[in-house]
């Protein structure tokens, strides 16, 4: 069985919207977490989400004025198709007019539109570019944006350093995901002093605020008592939490923690609940949890079919234990338990169960 280290975790890059263990695979629990969340102030999403047709013309006449408020709200518009119609090129238009105002949302946007290719080409130079000129004006988003930039050295040469500072301007303005990714440079000692006692106080921050993936990753210091006193139950809240939001992570260790019986009793179903939750969103380790469930009977009838579906699910993402159990489960599938299961991966690949 095989069970990754605890207590680290994902970086986020947030776009400030105007809506705003072993080669059996066996139940194996991660600490990080894949998913990028968006942040978004409820006003201004609010304030989209009310737009009609008569207000899209009033804020389109703003907008051809020069008002960089109006110009953003209406990128904003155009990017969740609020009013209009969704586009992610008319989006990165009107947040163009707007950051060349100088209004530090729709730099931000901007610049995650550059991270990511949203209707403008793909360039970090250009991301960090508008990052930068939105972190200058003090946006907290943007720094935590710039600081994710740092730290893997695209668009800017790679500084863990840099990054730990932009990171800390943001959390000190109570940008969660800035405070968790402080949490995580000062657990992992990467630009900053090594530090666990602080980096839980930061996770604690965030996961005070409910940010899930902080959160998932509070749970893992109380699970390894680093930072904080080793305390399974608390361990089991946080982990708790954050499956609650339906992060992936969180739903995945919460169903190990069941499958070990570490701070709650042992209890396979659960376990097996959690696991499926994690696999339903395309999370890699709740996949193979999932499957390793299935083809062992744990919590659940054997079902090699499904068991092979969701190993397949993973093995495709790169998990290797997942790799290894599938040689071995072909070799025990009888021909018509193979075509299901390939049948079933198909069908869920479809519907979008790898991510």
């Amino acid at each position: 069985m095989r069970k990754a280290s605890t207590g680290l975790c994902a970086f986020y890059i947030l776009i400030s919207v105007a809506l705003s263990a072993n080669g059996s695979a066996g139940p194996q629990k991660d600490a990080a977490s894949p998913q990028n969340s968006p942040l978004t102030t409820i006003e201004t999403r609010e304030k989209i989400r009310r737009l009609v047709s008569s207000e899209i013309r009033e804020l389109r006449r703003d907008a051809a004025a020069g008002n960089s408020e109006a110009e953003f709200l209406l990128g904003a518009a155009y990017q969740n198709g609020y009013a209009v119609g969704q586009s992610d090129v008319e989006a990165a238009a009107w947040y163009l007019k707007s950051a060349e105002h100088g209004f530090a949302k729709a730099q931000n946007n901007l610049g995650y539109a550059y991270h990511h290719g949203m209707g403008v080409p793909h360039n970090y130079e250009q991301a960090a570019r508008w990052f930068r000129a939105a972190a200058e004006q003090g946006e907290a988003t943007a720094q935590n944006n710039l600081g994710r930039l740092y730290e893997l050295g695209n668009g800017v040469p790679q500084s863990s350093s840099e990054a730990v500072q932009w990171y800390r301007k943001a959390a000190e303005q109570g940008n969660t995901a800035g405070e968790s990714n402080l949490a995580n440079m000062l657990y992992r000692g990467e630009g900053i002093v090594q530090d666990y006692a602080e980096a839980a106080r930061w996770f604690r921050k965030a996961a005070q605020d409910g940010f899930a993936p902080a959160q998932n990753c509070l749970a893992g210091l109380y699970e390894t008592g680093k930072g904080v006193p080793k305390d399974l139950k608390e361990s089991i809240r946080w982990y708790r939490a954050s499956a609650d939001q339906n992060d992936p992570t969180g739903q995945n260790n919460l169903g190990y923690m069941y499958f070990t019986g570490s701070g709650v009793e042992e209890d396979q179903r659960e376990a097996l609940k959690w696991f499926l939750k994690s696999a339903a969103q395309g999370y890699a380790s709740g996949q193979a949890n999932a499957g390793s469930m299935y083809a062992n009977g744990r919590g659940v009838r054997i079902d090699y079919a499904i068991a092979y579906m969701w190993l397949t699910l993973a093995a495709a993402q790169g998990d290797s234990g997942s790799s290894q159990a599938l040689v071995q489960l072909r070799r025990i599938m009888a021909d018509k338990q193979l075509r299901e299961g390939q049948r079933r991966v198909t069908a869920r690949s479809t519907a979008g169960g790898l991510r």
